[in-house]
């Protein structure tokens, strides 16, 4: 789920992370990772990191699914917060410069796909 928050001044998306979760099967839900929030224009950094953690840390012939399912929450939410770049996470309440507050939810017109789907439509 993705926000916008007052960083230094600057209106900055953030988005909270969740991991896991699959269909099928035992399916589950994905679970959210409390305590980190990314900001949009480190999610790639983010992401690389993580899956080098992953990788670092799994069991042979481990899955990322497999992985992520055998970490108890206060484990999930640790693996989150160590695989974050320095600068990447946005502590809930706080930012850079003082105070983060959410100026307004992401809604799904806000997405890039969203975005790309309406030029394609063009003018309504």
């Amino acid at each position: 789920m993705g926000s916008i928050v007052t960083i230094a001044g600057a209106p900055t998306e953030v988005f909270q992370v969740y991991l896991g979760g699959h269909l099928g099967e035992n399916r589950s839900f994905a679970r959210l990772a409390k305590g980190a929030r990314v900001r949009a224009d480190r999610m790639t950094d983010y992401v690389e990191a993580m899956l080098r953690l992953y990788l670092d840390r799994r069991l042979p012939e481990q899955d990322f699914n497999g992985f992520l399912s055998q970490l108890s929450d206060p484990d999930l939410q640790e693996f989150a917060r160590v695989a974050m770049p320095e600068g990447a996470l946005v502590e809930a309440g706080t930012s850079e410069g003082g105070s983060a507050y959410a100026v307004r939810e992401l809604t799904d017109e806000d997405t890039p796909f969203a975005k790309a789907a309406a030029r394609r439509a063009g003018p309504t």
